[in-house]
């Protein structure tokens, strides 16, 4: 979406959004990145006769109640050094980028927003991103089947938003394989494809009661056609966009707070692409502050 954004950053061919996820948020959520979280799987009830005493209002009725619960409440606000999207350099400055979601069975709605925390664009202030996710995520089996569509909007502008719509598959084994496909139907009309690789690495540390240290590190490699190329990065060559990577460290604090900082790391991979982009290669720290229940 070079062209339609050419008017919002004043600096060449890109896009932004996160993943689905916002992408998230997409690495974040993805995403960044960012894929959608899999609840895990519901405890199997004790037998009669080796059940527990009852305990009405206390923990173990509060624990029980809990991992029952099948619904969920979350929201962040996370500042990064710079806004990367699938390779693209978008603001080359810091960001601030705050989301709320809501989940229920697997069905959640999100809202992600990106606040341009300097004068770099002439923004400065303003969001000039809103990136709102409709998704739902089932589990069978071993297999992870996703579905959603986002809703782009780029306020303080003159780049007309889109809608994107996408399909995932991954596998609950070790990495955490993911293969997503995303179709713009409004805008640009281009389909991006990732493969996507992560791992958790949880209660690393304990640095005092009710407090965990943990790791987060994550990989992914984006294909774009003519379409989306064009518009993402300047250029109709079909092929390999981008490659990015990516490490966080959790720090939780109780059943709600969470304080991550991160790094990540993204480059462009195919020569064309690389020739087109402004800017091919790119290292940025963020941190986030985010509260569940």
């Amino acid at each position: 979406m070079a062209r339609r954004l050419l008017g919002r950053f004043r600096f060449g061919p890109m896009l932004g959004a996160a993943t689905a996820a916002c992408a998230g948020l997409l690495l974040t959520a993805a995403a960044a990145g960012a894929e959608p979280s899999v609840p895990p799987p519901a405890t199997a009830p004790a037998p009669a006769a080796a059940a527990a005493p009852a305990d009405p209002g206390g923990a173990e009725a509060g624990k029980a109640a809990e991992e029952e619960k099948d619904w969920s409440v979350s929201a962040e606000v996370s500042v990064y050094g710079k806004y990367v999207y699938r390779g693209c350099n978008l603001f080359d400055d810091a960001v601030l980028v705050p989301s709320a979601t809501v989940e229920w069975r697997g069905l959640s709605l999100s809202v992600c927003g990106y606040l341009e925390l300097t004068n770099e664009a002439g923004h400065s202030g303003n969001f000039t991103e809103v990136d709102t996710t409709l998704a739902y995520t089932r589990t069978i089996g071993l297999v992870v089947l996703g579905a959603g569509v986002s809703c782009y909007n780029y306020p303080h502008t003159d780049a007309d938003g889109t809608v994107e719509l996408y399909a995932s598959v991954g596998l609950e084994l070790p990495l955490e394989p993911t293969v997503t496909v995303y179709r713009d139907v409004d805008e640009i009309e281009g389909a991006y494809g990732m493969l996507s690789l992560s791992h958790a690495f949880e209660d690393l540390w304990k640095p005092f009661e009710g407090a965990s240290v943990g790791l987060e590190l994550s990989a992914s490699v984006g294909y774009g056609n003519d379409l989306h190329n064009l518009d993402y990065y300047g250029t109709e060559e079909e092929g390999l966009a981008d490659a990015t990577f990516g490490a966080r460290l959790p720090v939780s604090v109780g059943d709600h707070l969470t304080v991550a900082p991160s790094l990540w790391y993204s480059t462009l991979l195919d020569d064309e692409v690389r020739r087109a982009a402004r800017k091919d290669d790119n290292l940025w720290a963020g941190i986030t502050v985010g509260f569940s229940f």
